[in-house]
Parts: structure tokens; C-alpha cells; sequence
């Protein structure tokens, strides 16, 4: 099932004086983030700052918990400089999530119906943060939210994963989401080897964890990944030696 929201990044830090935050993105550049004029707050409500140490992103902001978008129209797998793109995750997350919300392990059990809560209550929206300014920096996103006018209130902000609507027009055409892709089963050669249990990302390109009777870990780039299309229930790939992980 399609989540109706995706994880785009996480908030880190305040920048400023005047309400500005720094995201971590969790999309292909920065630069993704800045075309969306609305974020969401989905399973979390503007509260509070978190307590405990604050993540440390330095001036980098791609760090463990970054997932790259990726769009894959027309088979091509990067968006600029060669970097394959997946997309944000989100929506009905395994058991097994690491820090930030990027699955581990695909789900064991069924997602609830969309628009409802647990015990079938009806869902209400999520809050809606938009947006006054976006800007990059370096390759965190500098964002200054409507409302949000002091360090104190984007304090408040601090930790919390923005989404963004999935049938939000700002999307291009044809992006593929890791939330779609977990679970999805993997075929070498013509014959399944597995389903994409977790994906993983590298500084040269997202790593895909298949699992079944063995481990595989694949580089999401065109050489092993050639083309994405979700219609076919499935994912071809290329494999070589040294992508099995339990191979003596």
C-alpha cells in the first residue's frame, strides 16, 4: 500500500536567532528539499525540546541516517553527479527501525488502513508545518517555517523527521520510494534471490541488504541495478562476486 506521507528528513539543530532550523535531508541533494512549500509532522506533534545530546552532523549534514530519493524515469539512476537516488522513507515501518525511521527489516505484519488509528479511530491530519524559506547549506537544508519566529520556538522543533505528501506535485514523475521498494523481491539471472530487507547509505551510492536463503549486499547503481519498475512486482539485478555476504 502507498504511504499518503514520506519521510523527507530530520530537524538537528536551530540555526539562528530568527526560527531558522538545519534538516538533515534524507533525499538525493539538499537542493530536493527546497521546491516543497509544506512539511508534515506525521506521529509527532510540536512540543517540547527533546532532551538528551543533540546530533552532531558537524558542517556535513549526510550522515548514517541519510536515505537518497531516486528517480528512475526512463532507467536513468541519477539525478546529478552519477549519485543513485532512492527516496525518503515512510508510512508502516518494520519492528526492527533505526535511529530516524529507516527500515531495518521489512515488515513482519500488516500496515493499518490508511486515515486510521489504532483501534479504528478515524486519523486527523497531521500538523502542517509550511514553509516561509528554504536554502541550502552545504548539504544541509536551512528552513525557516511559518510561525516559527524565535530560537525558542524552533527549539521545540529539534529531532523531530518532516514528511511530505506523496501525491504532493512538487515530486517528479516517475520517483521510486524506498518505502515501496522494502519487501520487494530481488531476481538474478531470472530466478528469485531474495527480498530488499534494508537499504543502507554509502558515501558512493545506497547499498541494498537482500535476504533469503542467503545475504546479498547490492550497490543500487546501473551496473547491478538497471532499471526500476515497480508495475513488475519485482527488481532485476546483476550480480557479481563478492556482493554474497555469508560466502566463504
Amino acid at each position: 500500500m502507498n504511504e499518503k506521507y514520506l519521510e523527507a528528513g530530520k530537524i538537528v539543530s536551530t540555526h539562528g536567532i530568527k526560527g531558522e532550523v538545519k534538516v538533515l535531508p534524507w533525499a538525493d541533494s539538499p537542493e530536493f528539499l527546497t521546491r516543497f512549500k509544506t512539511f508534515y509532522l506525521v506521529g509527532a506533534a510540536i512540543g517540547r525540546p527533546q532532551t538528551g545530546e543533540p546530533l552532531d552532523v558537524g558542517t556535513d549534514c549526510r550522515g548514517q541516517f541519510a536515505n537518497w530519493p531516486r528517480n528512475d524515469k526512463k532507467g536513468d539512476l541519477s539525478a546529478s553527479g552519477g549519485r543513485p537516488m532512492t527516496a525518503p522513507t515512510g508510512g508502516c515501518k518494520p519492528e526492527d527501525s533505526a535511529s530516524g525511521g529507516r527500515p531495518m527489516t521489512a515488515p513482519t505484519g500488516g500496515c493499518k488502513p490508511e486515515g486510521a488509528a489504532p483501534g479504528g479511530r478515524p486519523m486527523t491530519a497531521p500538523p502542517a508545518l509550511p514553509v516561509e524559506s528554504a536554502r541550502v547549506q552545504k548539504t544541509c537544508v536551512l528552513i525557516k517555517f511559518k510561525g516559527i519566529d524565535t530560537v525558542e520556538d524552533a527549539a521545540k522543533l529539534r529531532d523531530k523527521v518532516i514528511s511530505i505528501a506523496r501525491d504532493d506535485p512538487r515530486i517528479p514523475a516517475g520517483t521510486v520510494f524506498q518505502a515501496d521498494l522494502i519487501g520487494m523481491p530481488v531476481r538474478a539471472n531470472g530466478a528469485e534471490i531474495g527480498k530488499i530487507a534494508e537499504i543502507l547509505s554509502m558515501p558512493a551510492s545506497d547499498v541494498w541488504v537482500v535476504k533469503g536463503e542467503k545475504e546479498y549486499m547490492i550497490p543500487n547503481v546501473k551496473a547491478f541495478v538497471p532499471s526500476i519498475d515497480l508495475s513488475l512486482g519485482y527488481v532485476d539485478v546483476n550480480l557479481i562476486e563478492g556482493m554474497e555476504t555469508d560466502a566463504e
